[in-house]
């Protein structure tokens, strides 16, 4: 648990230097990729709770047989 600690402060400090001692900035490592996102939900989409009480009654039936 000692070696896990340690570890932990010296992550911690490091990051710490890297902010303020070295004063480091974070890398540009190529071109913004966009990422698509579906913006439409469909209509036959089932809704929040993804399972209905009534759903739920019947499947603690079906466990419990």
């Amino acid at each position: 648990m000692l070696s896990v600690r340690i570890r932990e402060f010296a992550a911690r400090f490091g990051a710490l230097a890297d902010l303020y001692i070295f004063k480091r900035e974070p890398r540009f490592l190529g071109p913004l990729v966009p990422i698509p996102a579906m913006h439409q939900v469909p209509e036959d989409a089932q809704g929040y709770p993804a399972v209905t009480p009534e759903q739920l009654l019947e499947l603690q039936k079906k466990q419990g047989k």
